[in-house]
């Protein structure tokens, strides 16, 4: 009896360590778990609204005028948002608020003012995708404009202004404030 323990004592100490050893190399043992992709995944590039995607390594034409790094003002935008309307504050007691009137992609000199106001872009409803600025819908959701505010001939200011977020990423000076009310339409 001491015989057949010893005997079976051995054969599970060797297929304890044995066992392990006869791995092969290289070989993962097969799981049911999720494995992490480890392969990079090509997206289609960012594609201007009314375009179909475009694929992985190719480009795309945009539409209008490209704004700042790879911002497309979509033609379909220009086609029913005709301008953008600002308030003009100076910041002097007693004087009063000025509208400003300005057609997308053309600048208007602020009355009373050494500025100029340039509107070179709108998106209706703003939204980023890719690194692009692009719009969501043709909607009065989220209207931005991208503006120039020009003094002297010298661009002094340029950046997104937001309806709804009229203090957010907004032109800072000390003498004047500048913040969009409205887009309009045809």
């Amino acid at each position: 009896m001491k015989r057949v323990f010893r005997a079976a004592t051995l054969v599970a100490a060797l297929a304890l360590f044995v066992t392990p050893a006869c791995k092969k190399k290289g070989v993962e043992e097969v799981s049911n778990a999720p494995r992490p992709v480890t392969q990079p995944v090509a997206e289609p590039a960012a594609s201007p609204i009314g375009q179909a995607p475009v694929a992985p390594g190719a480009t795309a034409e945009p539409v209008g005028p490209v704004l700042a790094k790879r911002t497309v003002l979509d033609a379909e935008v220009r086609k029913i948002w005709k301008s953008v309307e600002f308030i003009v504050r100076e910041k002097k007691p007693g004087v009063e608020p000025r509208t400003v009137n300005v057609l997308i992609g053309e600048e208007v000199a602020i009355e009373g003012t050494p500025l100029t106001i340039r509107v070179v872009g709108f998106v209706p409803e703003f939204a980023m995708d890719a690194g692009s600025v692009t719009t969501k819908s043709m909607n009065d959701v989220n209207p931005a404009a991208k503006v120039r505010i020009i003094e002297g001939g010298k661009e002094i200011w340029e950046g997104w202004a937001f309806r709804n977020y009229p203090d957010q990423h907004s032109f800072q000076d000390p003498r004047y404030a500048i913040l969009m009310t409205k887009a309009l339409r045809e």
